[in-house]
């Protein structure tokens, strides 16, 4: 993934990159103790930190935009999908739920150093590369590691902290945001109310995942038999052959075969 070699074997490749594509200066994990000179090594290990991006309607997931992309196109409807809030389009079903988002109050991903917030970390990110970048590098007092984005240097303090403990049970992060998102769960009484249901939450942010689990906006994969319907194409398959299975018709009489 630094240049355009490619091999047979995986062995082979691991030599280029040793031979090729080796660093001076370490490359050190912002999140982790994992330190290498070897850039295609590095780049391998940060997506255990990343987030998994999955499909809404099957099973797949994965760490790269491109793939998933890619996979999105299985799913493509041969209608063009248009957002109700502006002028966006798609036959993707899965991106169309994604923009939907940006509509949306649900933005998970905060900047630890303004009040900005997102629906997207990738967003977010490019975000704190753009108004949170000191002249000055910063440098860990424990470690080499060393950045002059300001919200990377304290997400990487966090490994070396301790814990952070709710004094009402027993959770603990490392994360600031999360305790505070944690804390708010102890309140008396529930604050957020899905208007669909009865659900009823604490945290804000749950509204929109429970909206997007248990009342998804595109519910395309309909039942002829009944009125079922589902966005996940196994699953209707699943309840067609539970519920509308036809019939045996013909049976041996000496034997179960049939």
């Amino acid at each position: 993934d630094e240049c355009d070699y490619s091999s047979r074997t995986n062995s082979t490749l691991k030599q280029h990159q040793l031979s090729k594509h080796v660093t001076t200066k370490e490359l050190i994990c912002p999140q982790c103790n994992f330190a290498t000179n070897v850039k295609s090594y590095f780049k391998k290990h940060l997506l255990k930190h990343s987030t998994h991006l999955k499909c809404d309607q099957c099973d797949y997931f994965t760490d790269r935009k491109d793939n998933f992309r890619f996979h999105l196109l299985m799913h493509k409807t041969t209608k063009e999908l248009k957002c109700d809030q502006c002028n966006y389009e798609t036959n993707v079903k899965t991106l169309l739920k994604q923009h939907m988002l940006v509509h949306s109050n649900y933005k998970p991903f905060k900047c630890d150093e303004c009040d900005y917030s997102s629906h997207r970390n990738d967003t977010l990110k490019r975000h704190q590369l753009s108004k949170h970048v000191t002249t000055k590098e910063l440098k860990c007092p424990q470690c080499n590691f060393a950045t002059n984005v300001k919200p990377y240097f304290k997400k990487h303090l966090l490994v070396h902290s301790t814990n952070l403990k709710c004094d009402q049970c027993s959770f603990t992060t490392t994360s600031p945001s999360n305790l505070k998102e944690h804390l708010s769960s102890h309140k008396s009484e529930a604050d957020f109310k899905c208007d669909r249901c009865d659900y009823t939450t604490h945290v804000k942010s749950r509204i929109a995942q429970h909206m997007k689990l248990v009342h998804p906006i595109l519910k395309d994969y309909k039942c002829k038999h009944c009125n079922y319907e589902t966005i996940r194409m196994g699953h209707l398959k699943m309840h067609i052959s539970k519920h509308h299975a036809v019939p045996k018709v013909f049976q041996c009489d000496q034997c179960s075969y049939g």
